[in-house]
């Protein structure tokens, strides 16, 4: 989602946009201040729930998107800026239109990503396993990813 609104990708390079999907470790051991601002997406969690109907399941996925500016100013101009509020609405605007592709998946034939929420938000300059030592301000988003599943698909061993 992020990546398909150009307000997150005018400030954010791609070798900043950490990603886990490989092996191996994709956060760079070494930031310099042309890798700022540094945006991750972590799993944070999932709240499971085998049956929430006769015929459903409900699985509520947790993430937190990190972000590490770089910058010690909080408000900055249009454009380009790394300054947290203008990096933050950027990525709330992007949020804003989660239909447009979570709505979509499917899993055997069958939509299942219902809704999306950004349920808080953090702020610091200190934290250092937020931040990872980079100097600036940082903030946590918590993301949750609402998943609804057919009761009889998930308990069919016949599908993968």
């Amino acid at each position: 989602m992020l990546e398909r609104w150009s307000g997150f990708t005018d400030r954010v390079r791609i070798g900043s946009r950490v990603k886990y999907q490989t092996d191996g470790n994709p956060e760079k051991a070494e930031v310099s201040n042309t890798d700022l601002p540094e945006v991750r997406i972590i799993p944070d969690g999932m709240l499971p729930a085998t049956q929430i109907s006769s015929s459903s399941t409900r699985i509520v996925q947790r993430f937190t998107v990190q972000v590490s500016t770089g910058s010690k100013r909080v408000t900055g101009q249009l454009g380009k800026d790394p300054s947290l509020f203008p990096l933050e609405w950027e990525i709330f605007r992007a949020m804003s239109r989660w239909w447009e592709v979570i709505s979509l998946l499917e899993w055997h034939g069958t939509t299942f990503a219902k809704f999306l929420d950004l349920t808080d938000t953090q702020h610091g300059s200190a934290e250092r396993d937020l931040n990872r030592g980079i100097d600036g301000w940082a903030s946590a988003w918590s993301v949750e990813i609402v998943l609804v599943f057919p009761l009889v698909d998930v308990q069919n061993a016949d599908l993968d």
